[in-house]
C-alpha cells in the first residue's frame, strides 16, 4: 500500500446510516487497519433502528469492541468525529442533515460521501450558512461489494475546489483498505459511480446464465461457480493489464471452435447492445437520484 503519511490513529471516523455498501466498506476497513496495527482513534456509527443495529453487530462483531454503536443520534456522531462518512439513502439526505445542529456538528470536517446521485454542492448547502467563511471539505466516493473482500474498485470525484491535502490523503488511506483507488473528473462521476456499481450487477445475470448451462448440462452448479468465478479473475487482470476486450476475444475464438458460435449466438440476441444501453438508462437514472428527498 503506498504510503501517504498518514496516521491511523490520527482519524475520528463518524459513520452516519450504515448500508449495506457502507457496511462493506467499514469492515474492510477494521479488518485491513487491524492487521496492520493501525486502527483509527475512533470509529462511531449511528443507524436508524435497533433492528439495523443487531445487523451491524452481528457482521462487524469480531471488530466490535472498535466500534461505539449509537441509534438515531447522528448529530452526536458528527460532533466526535474529524472525519464523517454519510452512508445512508440519498433521499435521506435533506431529513439527515437538516436536523437540529447536524449543520453546525459538519462545518469544517471532512466528509465523505457515498450517496449516489447527490453533488458535493448540495451537501455543502445543507452545511453552510450565508456569510460563514468556515472550510468544509466533501469528497464524493463510490466503492462496490468487492470490498468485503478488499477487492473493491472505488472512485473519487476530482474537486473544482481545492481541498486540503491532508483530507485526500486521509480518504484515500482509508479507501485503500478496501481496494484500488481512481480518481475521476466530477462531470463523469455518475457514469464512474454506474461502472463501479452496476457493472458487476450486470456481470452477475451473465455469470448466473452460464452456471444453469452447465446444470442443464449435467455439473453441479458450485463445480461451475468455481470454474466460472476463476475464469473470470483471470479477464479481469487481462483487462487491468491493457488487454483491449475485442482483441482478447479473438485471441480466445478459433477458427469452428465452439468460442466463436457461443459469441455469434448473443450477438444474433444483441446482447452487447442490452449491456450498453443498461449502462447508459443507469447513468440518466442516477442524475436524478439525488434530487428526490422524502
Amino acid at each position: 500500500m503506498e504510503d501517504l503519511h498518514v496516521e491511523g490513529d490520527g482519524i475520528e471516523l463518524g459513520v452516519i446510516g450504515c448500508g449495506k455498501m457502507a457496511t462493506a466498506l467499514l469492515l474492510s476497513i477494521l479488518r485491513s487497519t487491524s492487521h496492520l496495527g493501525t486502527p483509527p482513534k475512533r470509529v462511531i456509527v449511528s443507524v436508524r433502528t435497533s433492528e439495523s443495529l443487531k445487523r451491524l453487530k452481528s457482521i462487524l462483531a469480531e471488530y466490535g469492541g472498535q466500534v461505539e454503536f449509537l441509534v438515531g443520534d447522528n448529530v452526536r456522531v458528527a460532533n466526535a468525529a474529524n472525519t464523517v462518512l454519510l452512508g445512508h439513502k440519498p433521499y435521506m439526505l435533506d431529513s439527515i442533515l437538516g436536523a437540529d445542529g447536524m449543520a453546525e456538528a459538519l462545518r469544517g470536517k471532512a466528509i465523505i460521501s457515498l450517496l449516489a446521485g447527490v453533488s458535493a454542492k448540495q451537501i455543502l448547502e445543507k452545511v453552510h450558512q450565508i456569510g460563514d467563511t468556515t472550510r468544509t471539505s466533501v469528497l464524493l466516493v463510490v466503492p462496490n461489494m468487492g470490498a468485503h473482500v478488499q477487492e473493491s474498485m472505488t472512485v473519487i470525484a476530482k474537486q473544482s475546489t481545492d481541498t486540503p491535502i491532508e483530507v485526500v490523503n486521509r480518504t484515500v488511506w482509508l479507501l485503500q483498505h478496501a481496494g484500488k483507488v481512481s480518481f475521476v473528473s466530477e462531470s463523469l462521476f455518475n457514469l464512474a459511480t454506474v461502472l463501479v456499481g452496476v457493472s458487476m450487477a450486470l456481470t452477475t445475470v451473465a455469470v448466473d446464465g452460464m452456471l444453469d448451462a452447465a446444470v442443464m448440462e449435467g455439473m453441479p452448479r458450485s463445480e461451475a461457480q468455481e470454474i466460472v468465478s476463476q475464469s473470470l479473475i483471470g479477464v479481469g487482470k487481462l483487462l487491468a493489464n491493457g488487454h483491449h476486450p475485442a482483441v482478447l476475444r479473438e485471441s480466445i475464438s478459433s477458427p469452428r471452435g465452439c468460442t466463436i458460435r457461443g459469441i455469434a449466438h448473443l450477438e444474433s440476441r444483441s446482447a452487447r447492445t442490452a449491456f450498453t444501453e443498461s449502462i447508459t438508462l443507469a447513468t440518466e437514472y442516477i442524475k436524478g437520484m439525488g434530487g428526490y428527498q422524502e
